[in-house]
């Protein structure tokens, strides 16, 4: 917008006053030519009245003897007054004498008067006209307008002077402090109007009030604003401080998942800078190993309107083990269809491994890291796959003498070396369990092939024959007993059931010669093989 050029209120009433009087004294003076002229002119023919009064007597006698050297006379006479033009004088019998100073055309009206007779007044002899002078009547119309100028100028200019004084002492003048006062006041600085001393009881005193009363109000709610203004701006540092410190990770999503808006903390966790900077979206499932379970958790939020959590892997990156956050995610209704989804997330990476430290000693056994009885048991029960597997319950023989002759450390060891031979025998997936003590328990899943357990069986029994070297000058031989519950049947078994069938045909194993192994099948009957050798 183009600002227009400033004009102080004094030069404008003074431009005004001085237009308007200068135009008031041309309209006086149009007005004064105007009336003078007319006046001039009835004055003019008022002249020529009083001249035809003088020579009516000397022109009634020239027209009565017809003589032109008297009525030219009077011609001549007439004419040497500034105001006659043209003089005419005409006879009843063709006698005409006419005179005038100029052939310039004339404008003016002219005076005529009958000549009447000597000897009888109501006889007419002849005419006389006077033409008068226009320029006379024009010349003192004009002096007399000029004088009046004079003196209107001198009336006008004193009344001007006057109302400009006036105007200036108490309107302009005040008004211009004032504008000016109020544009000194900058934004903040307490400043009121001083009195106006010509103007205390008039308008422009109660406008100074007024303003005054509008810049301490203005200014009380000023320093408000400005002190409230201070606190806001202090407790947003104060909130975005604790945001961005806080040791939880603070996060915006809309209903795609998006990643909207994130503090240092989540970042950091996410190594992630350039947020703002991305031109595509980043998506928060990205971010987990499994992204599906975070969608899971996403869907679930919308559609339940309750705060929902969850734990999540982070997707592996270089250098950096694993990470576990704990994700909690609500939904806010930013406006009436706009809707997002606010989430706090914490690193539990500690509380994971210590939760799954604990459940790994739960459920293992803490000298040769196996399954205990317990968690072999809920493995099986929980998958179904397992419900038809073969069950290899296994002894050590020989043990016992061991661990008298070389101590509980020696023994220890061998139940260590026990242990990592089985695992070696058998799958990744199979079961492999310490039962209790040198007992031993090993579950085949999927065991469908006709004497796969036999076989086991007999890797099992081959491993473990042979010599332990716990130390250099201590070697230990055990041998091991194995009873097979066959599983391999169409039914569903128990676990209970299946471990006392197993432990039956290792007992029987034991009974008649140990180290070999004895097998259940589906219709109860034992089938027993034997190495020969005994260790007991």
């Amino acid at each position: 917008m183009k600002l227009q050029r400033f004009r102080s209120l004094n030069h404008k009433v003074l431009s005004y006053v001085g237009w308007s009087a200068l135009a008031l004294l041309l309209a006086a003076a149009f007005v004064s030519f105007c009336v003078q002229y007319k006046h001039s002119r009835v004055n003019t023919v008022s002249i020529l009245n009083q001249l035809l009064d003088t020579v009516e007597n000397t022109v009634s006698v020239a027209a009565y003897s017809k003589n032109k050297n008297i009525a030219e006379e009077v011609i001549n006479g007439l004419l040497k007054n500034d105001i006659v033009n043209r003089v005419t004088i005409s006879c009843a019998e063709g006698f005409v004498l006419e005179r005038s100073r100029n052939n310039d055309l004339n404008s003016a009206h002219e005076v005529s008067r009958p000549i009447y007779s000597l000897f009888d007044a109501k006889e007419i002899t002849g005419h006389i006209t006077i033409q008068p002078s226009a320029q006379y009547s024009f010349t003192e119309a004009k002096y007399a307008t000029v004088s009046n100028i004079f003196s209107s100028f001198i009336l006008i200019s004193l009344t001007s002077l006057v109302i400009l004084y006036v105007i200036r002492k108490y309107i302009s003048r005040p008004l211009t402090f004032v504008s000016n006062t109020l544009h000194d006041i900058s934004s903040g600085r307490e400043k009121l109007i001083p009195v106006l001393k010509n103007n205390m009881n008039d308008e422009l005193g109660r406008l100074r009030d007024d303003i005054n009363t509008l810049l301490s109000t203005l200014d009380e709610k000023f320093n408000s604003e400005y002190e409230l203004r201070q606190h806001v701006e202090s407790m947003e540092r104060a909130v975005r401080h604790m945001y961005n410190s806080s040791s939880a990770g603070l996060f915006l999503l809309d209903v795609h998942g998006r990643l909207l808006t994130a503090n240092s903390t989540l970042r950091k966790i996410f190594a992630i800078e350039d947020l703002e900077e991305r031109e595509e979206p980043c998506f928060f499932a990205d971010f987990f190993k499994d992204r599906r379970s975070f969608e899971t958790l996403l869907s679930e939020v919308l559609v339940s309107n309750q705060l929902e959590s969850g734990d999540f892997l982070l997707a592996d990156r270089e250098g950096i083990g694993p990470v576990w956050v704990h994700c909690l995610l609500s939904k806010i209704r930013v406006s009436p269809e706009k809707i997002h989804l606010e989430g706090v997330l914490f690193d539990v990476t500690r509380r994971v491994e210590e939760e799954r430290a604990i459940q790994h000693e739960a459920a293992h056994d803490p000298l040769t890291g196996l399954l205990n009885r317990y968690a072999a048991q809920e493995v099986f029960e929980r998958d179904a796959t397992y419900r038809k597997a073969c069950f290899l319950m296994m002894d050590l023989d020989g043990f016992k003498q061991a661990n008298d002759t070389h101590g509980h450390l020696v023994g220890d060891k061998v139940l260590e070396i026990t242990s990592d031979r089985l695992r070696r025998c058998v799958r990744s997936s199979d079961i492999v369990c310490r039962f209790g003590g040198d007992e031993f328990l090993v579950i085949l899943p999927h065991c469908h092939l006709p004497n796969r357990s036999a076989k086991i069986a007999e890797q099992i029994v081959a491993s473990i024959q042979q010599p332990m070297f716990i130390e250099k000058d201590v070697i230990v031989t055990v041998s091991i007993s194995v009873g097979i519950a066959d599983g391999t049947i169409d039914r569903v078994v128990d676990f209970n059931s299946m471990i006392e069938t197993a432990d039956t045909a290792m007992y029987e194993v034991k009974r008649h010669g140990k180290n070999g192994y004895c097998v259940v099948d589906e219709n109860g009957e034992m089938y027993t093989k034997f190495f020969g050798v005994d260790f007991s």
